[in-house]
């Protein structure tokens, strides 16, 4: 990959980009472009210390600091408009930062829904937004861990439906190469491995997959599966990236109309892409 001293700077300014597209909603993009922001604070202020790692990462290896961690939530409630509901609830977990350090293992991991319950419960906030920030701040310390680790990559198993490196759920589907072979992308780490094509990602069924997509030459289309209903937003980058690096990140962001018009069918969403590349 990409040095991500170089990347990161090419990802904001494709974020600020995105304010001339008319189908990107302002207030989505405003909230993701000060979430990207949050973990990037959070990203420099981990010290780096790959020793010993041993992949894939398991929970006792995370080692998550709460100043960062108290860091990172403070400032991700700035992505949160004041008149939003959500700012009152996620006050509760501001006020109480030895939560944060269990939120975001719970949100790991399983995760560990009745902790994630829990946790809602004691601050009023919905499981779903607990689980979705657990994970965004979880991101920038697996990413320090692994992408500057001395060890190669983890090999994956044949057909592994979750990252070799980090255990997460894929969070993008890529086609690449002659025949679109199709790779997945990590929704944490964004480390991609090859995965079959006619396979869902989630429950490993067989059944067809159903494609849904606004247009039929459009290189953009969710694949949701016809017997878990998940689905996984899918570019095939032979068209759409042949003059340019596609950035998942930024693919992503960009593509919130295909998560609405899937969720608008039924379709339940696998694992946000909260990657910070």
């Amino acid at each position: 990959m990409e040095a991500f001293a170089g990347l990161r700077e090419r990802i904001l300014i494709g974020l600020e980009s995105l304010r001339q597209v008319e189908y990107v909603p302002a207030e989505y993009l405003f909230f993701r472009t000060n979430l990207f922001r949050a973990q990037l604070t959070a990203y420099d202020h981990i010290p780096l210390d790959s020793s010993g790692l041993r992949l894939p990462v398991r929970p006792e290896s995370l080692k998550l600091d709460p100043a960062v961690l108290a860091c990172f939530f403070a400032q991700a409630a700035e992505s949160l408009k004041p008149d939003q509901p959500m700012q009152e609830q996620w006050k509760k977990i501001l006020d109480h930062p030895e939560r944060q350090t269990n939120l975001v293992k719970a949100a790991l991991f399983g995760p560990d829904l009745l902790a994630l319950e829990k946790i809602a419960a004691d601050t009023g906030a919905d499981p779903e937004i607990i689980l979705f920030f657990g994970r965004a701040a979880a991101a920038p310390f697996l990413s320090r861990m692994l992408w500057d680790a001395p060890e190669s990559l983890a090999e994956p198993s044949a057909e592994a439906r979750s990252c070799p490196d980090c255990g997460s759920a894929p969070g993008l589907s890529l086609l690449r190469g002659e025949v679109g072979q199709r790779f997945l992308v990590c929704s944490l780490c964004a480390r991609e491995w090859e995965f079959p094509r006619l396979k869902c990602p989630f429950c490993a069924g067989q059944e067809k997959l159903d494609l849904i997509r606004e247009e039929n030459s459009s290189p953009r289309w969710i694949e949701t599966c016809g017997a878990c209903r998940q689905y996984l937003i899918t570019t095939d980058t032979r068209t759409s990236a042949a003059n340019h690096p596609l950035i998942p990140l930024l693919e992503t962001v960009s593509n919130l109309y295909l998560d609405l018009i899937a969720q608008k069918q039924g379709c339940q969403p696998g694992a946000s892409y909260l990657s910070l590349r």
